[in-house]
């Protein structure tokens, strides 16, 4: 949203914080994404809020196309998997699959609350629920969407009826099914295991604090479940998307932590931020890959905060009208900001 447009829907711009977006560089390019623009128009750095449910599709899109290949057009994708997911899934016979992950990977939802989701979400979430038991016939006969690459719901559902319908190499079959099966495999796992339970545990909670958590969160199911060359596939498309662990969205989550060390912590940094600033051009919004710690033991190791120059290290925007006092007192009780 440009100045612009802010001033034409009567918000006073000054008394703009935040902002939020998609992670497409039109938007959170930290020179010419619009983001980055209106930050210089105002004078001011804004908090920054980043789609995760995007954030969380990307290392799956580029390990499809890695091992199932590119899309071809806005419904069809080349190679045997992207021939398996096109047309009747839900026509093909169920085989004798093998499970994959467990039912502790996926979250129970009640029943209210898978009723919330959309159609195609839901039907994601109980193909995922039947590759993790075994048992498909649940989802044997539903239909599925038309594919789309701006409906990946849509295309995981269906990966996962096609996994379905794939009964495991035997010692007789050659190389090039083995092979198959085993992409075949890896993009289910990845789906059940490591996306799926990314994605609902943004939207149980989608508070701007829990975003670095989400994060980290996603960066261990992808340790866990994934290895060798498509570990270093998915962990590489986390690390060029991982906005949501810059510094100032870092500290955030930190002040909303549910450990009063890790509050005390946070308001020291936020005190010595206001304490070093000096006046210049907006800071740069930019985390790049190469600073995110894939080895992170938790949320607030995912990037090394004393390594940012104190021109780069800001006080989150939010926070910009709070008091010292007032921030610590207020974190000291509850946690809550």
């Amino acid at each position: 949203m440009s100045h612009q447009r802010i001033a034409e829907r009567g918000i006073n711009a000054d008394q703009v914080l935040i902002i939020g977006g998609d992670g497409t560089n039109s938007v959170v390019g930290y020179k010419g994404g619009w983001m980055a623009c209106l930050e210089a128009r105002l004078g001011r750095p804004l908090t920054r809020v980043v789609c995760l449910c995007h954030q969380a599709e990307l290392p799956y899109r580029a390990l499809f196309r890695t091992l199932a290949g590119r899309t071809l057009s806005k419904g069809r994708f080349e190679g045997e998997i992207g021939e398996m997911i096109t047309g009747a899934v839900h026509e093909r016979p169920l085989a004798a699959f093998r499970p994959l992950g467990s039912a502790a990977d996926l979250p129970a939802l009640s029943p209210e609350v898978e009723r919330s989701l959309s159609s195609d979400m839901q039907l994601l979430y109980q193909c995922a629920r039947c590759v993790t038991t075994g048992d498909g016939s649940a989802v044997e006969h539903r239909i599925h969407g038309q594919l789309n690459m701006a409906r990946w719901y849509t295309a995981q559902s269906r990966l996962l009826r096609a996994y379905m319908s794939q009964p495991a190499p035997s010692a007789e079959d050659d190389g090039m099914v083995t092979d198959r099966h085993r992409r075949l495999t890896t993009l289910a796992l990845y789906i059940v295991a490591v996306y799926l339970p990314t994605v609902l545990a943004i939207k149980h909670k989608p508070d701007l604090v829990e975003a670095p958590r989400h994060l980290f969160d996603q960066l261990q199911r992808q340790r866990q479940h994934m290895g060798g060359p498509d570990l270093q596939t998915v962990q590489g498309s986390l690390c060029g998307n991982a906005l949501m662990a810059h510094p100032e969205n870092v500290v955030l989550g930190m002040l909303g932590d549910e450990r009063r060390d890790v509050r005390a912590r946070a308001v020291q940094m936020v005190r010595e931020a206001r304490a070093r600033r000096q006046p210049g051009p907006v800071r740069q919004f930019r985390v790049q890959s190469a600073s995110v710690n894939v080895s992170a033991h938790q949320y607030t190791e995912l990037v090394d905060v004393t390594m940012w120059t104190p021109s780069d290290l800001m006080t989150p925007a939010q926070l910009a009208l709070a008091a010292g006092a007032q921030l610590a007192a207020e974190v000291a009780h509850n946690g809550d900001i």
